[in-house]
């Protein structure tokens, strides 16, 4: 059975299952915050218990409160930021015993204390999300984006045009120009190479701002499906994503995914949960299967034996909780001082400096940037949205961007939107995708992108209305006045 398809506007009030969601997270937090201290001599299989089933129910209940129930950005959102984080406690929880992923030369760090305290800030973070997302369905929804007359509507649909416009354009030249840096770098077949190679040969290239514009591209092109320019971004976007999957890429293929299918669900019709069910089934069978052939390449396969299996792909996704132990482990067990949101000042203030022509420190260099601390102390284990808000502010910290996150998730792709607004949603989805397990520090960088390709939609959606008006114009007959 097909969930139904949004309707232009909710209704008024506040529903039942607002107020449940509302309830769970409260009383999930608080019996968190009141046994905090029962929390550090638990065991680990009881901490990710705990966590895992706070995690489900919260879970259950935001997309039974959103409207398009499964595939809504909120609940997707959760999805992944619950993957990515407790991921590699799935295992101890219902097997009882460590990841099957978890290698004994990287292993080191999952033993140690901060792992289970890492759980416990996790469920922290997951249920301020809920928390976040309930309150923010209850806030005036505002005006509507109403246009009954003609003329408005015309302009509207040309606003959307031009937004898809450019966004095909985008998504065109940068899959055009990732095969080329790719087969330049690594001859014709790249793809079926090693991932480690790969990375090694297009070191230094432009490849970090053309999977950007390809994902920005991506969600202008999901606003119209129905356009032959969206369709042909969509279809230049899955000619990059197969190979670019098999090659190991999944961040740069599943948060573009994730991000236009929000887009495009805010205007269509949503499948079904079963669909959804089935769809998330396969993705994790191909993640398994790719994160095992990906270090030696897919022309490996038969060679080595490969076991795939839907635990070891969460698990595999799970490591974005490496870097939070990292933060615990240098401010809690350490004592080092907070940085009280050094992290999110100094991009912003790199980028102000920068076009104010003022010195700007060495990116590889700045403490402001956790992306570079993280690789200067403990290697490139990635970033992680939870690891940067414990950086600056400790387990508070944790709570209150989440909070704020979920809050925002709430408020964007809203019934009633115009094509504005919708794009401004997809670049806010994807920058806070790229956060769920990337730095801060370019996301204000990526944001000034994302700004820049919708206005140029919209300037040159005007463009299509002016031309349309002038050819209306020039077809329309001049009539002769005849005198009785």
């Amino acid at each position: 059975m097909s969930t139904p398809a949004p309707q232009p506007s909710r209704s008024r009030g506040i529903h039942a299952n607002q107020l449940l969601l509302l309830a769970a997270a409260i009383i999930n937090l608080a019996l968190l915050l009141v046994f905090s201290d029962g929390f550090a001599s638990l065991s680990l299989r009881m901490v990710a218990t705990i966590m895992l089933v706070g995690e489900v129910v919260l879970g259950a209940l935001i997309a039974r409160v959103d409207q398009r129930g499964v595939w809504s950005f909120p609940f997707l959102f959760y999805l992944i930021l619950a993957i990515f984080h407790s991921g590699l406690y799935l295992a101890p929880a219902l097997l009882n015993h460590a990841p099957l992923s978890l290698t004994q030369s990287d292993g080191l760090w999952y033993v140690s204390p901060q792992i289970e305290r890492a759980g416990y800030l996790v469920a922290i973070g997951m249920a301020c999300y809920a928390l976040g997302f309930a309150l923010s369905g209850m806030l005036p929804q505002g005006r509507k984006d109403r246009r009954s007359d003609e003329g408005g509507a015309s302009e509207s649909a040309k606003t959307r045009d031009g937004i898809v416009d450019v966004g095909c354009a985008m998504v065109v030249a940068c899959v055009g120009a990732w095969f080329a840096i790719g087969a330049i770098s690594g001859g014709p077949f790249f793809f079926i190479g090693s991932y480690l190679s790969f990375l090694q040969t297009t070191g230094g290239s432009a490849l970090p701002w053309i999977y950007l514009g390809m994902a920005m591209g991506l969600t202008m092109c999901a606003l119209d499906l129905n356009r032959g320019t969206g369709r042909v971004g969509i279809i230049a976007f899955a000619l990059f994503s197969m190979p670019a999957f098999v090659l190991g890429l999944r961040g740069e293929v599943m948060f573009p995914a994730v991000a236009a299918m929000a887009v495009a669900g805010a205007t269509r019709k949503i499948l079904s949960t079963r669909t959804f069910v089935l769809a998330c089934l396969i993705a994790l069978l191909g993640i398994s299967f790719v994160a095992q052939v990906r270090i030696a390449g897919i022309s490996s396969v038969g060679s080595t034996e490969v076991v795939v299996s839907p635990i070891r792909a969460v698990e595999e996704m799970g490591y974005s909780v490496r870097p939070l132990t990292a933060s615990i482990e240098w401010h809690e067990a350490g004592r080092e001082p907070y940085l009280r949101g050094g992290t999110y000042i100094g991009p912003i203030d790199r980028q102000v400096n920068g076009l104010l022509g003022r010195p700007v420190p060495d990116a590889t260099r700045d403490p402001r940037m956790m992306n570079v601390e993280i690789a200067e102390r403990v290697g490139n284990i990635g970033g992680s949205i939870m690891a940067e808000a414990h950086h600056n502010w400790g387990g508070r910290g944790v709570g209150l961007v989440l909070l704020l996150v979920g809050g925002v998730s709430g408020r964007m792709f809203r019934p009633g939107m115009g094509p504005v607004g919708l794009a401004f949603s997809g670049v806010l989805a994807v920058l806070l995708l790229m956060h769920v397990r990337n730095s801060f520090a370019p996301l204000p960088a990526w944001a000034a992108v994302g700004a820049f390709l919708v206005i140029s939609g919209v300037l040159l959606g005007k463009l299509h209305t002016r031309t349309s008006q002038a050819q209306s114009t020039s077809r329309t007959p001049n009539r002769k006045r005849v005198t009785l």
